[in-house]
């Protein structure tokens, strides 16, 4: 009938746009990130009961009658950030979810992921090496060559001090092994200091 809308007619009224809100936790962050104990002990206290999209269910588990004073031992102390038991439990849960993952991570699927990982990482070291070793010697052969040869050789032994002073030898081994390699960065070498000279020519 005019003037009356069909119930088919109707546009459906468009749903608000859920926000996330605020948290001192990132529930989608993966646990893969690492964190000790004491980083975990000073974190806030995990208030959200849904995700980012509302989601959420209800967990429960029946525990000892000393855990659930120790619950309530939380919620009675003096300045406590919880009101409801579901607030401590919900703070337990989402702790000892990073506990478990730490934990369980070491078993062997993990563990060989964590090689392949390394092994690609060290590829990566490698490229990363090169294309630096490749850039300083452009850069201090284009000094050379106009002429600033003071500026050329004090720019490659302050490279090579910080090179010396690396903490992972097989990095700092393959960096002296490309500067060493490199022809133009050797002839250089020559007009250097006695001990940048030792440290790659030797």
């Amino acid at each position: 009938m005019p003037g009356k809308s069909s119930k088919h007619n109707d546009k459906p009224k468009s749903q608000p746009k859920q926000h996330r809100k605020a948290t001192d936790w990132n529930l989608e962050s993966p646990y893969d990130a690492p964190a000790t104990l004491q980083e975990l002990v000073e974190l806030a206290p995990f208030r959200d009961a849904s995700d980012s999209k509302g989601g959420s269910f209800t967990a429960a588990a029946r525990v000892p009658v000393w855990l659930e004073r120790k619950i309530m031992w939380f919620i009675e102390m003096k300045g406590s950030p919880y009101q409801l038991k579901g607030d401590v439990v919900r703070d337990m849960v989402y702790l000892g979810a990073r506990v478990l993952h730490a934990r369980y991570k070491g078993n062997p699927d993990w563990a060989t992921e964590a090689k392949m990982t390394e092994a690609v990482n060290q590829v990566g070291v490698i490229q990363h090496v090169k294309a630096q070793v490749e850039q300083l010697s452009k850069g201090i052969k284009v000094l050379w060559d106009e002429g600033d040869e003071s500026q050329a050789i004090e720019g490659l032994e302050r490279y090579i001090a910080a090179v010396s002073e690396m903490r992972d030898d097989w990095q700092k081994t393959k960096i002296l092994q490309y500067l060493k390699g490199n022809r133009d960065i050797r002839y250089i070498i020559e007009s250097c200091s006695d001990e940048v000279k030792r440290l790659i020519l030797s």
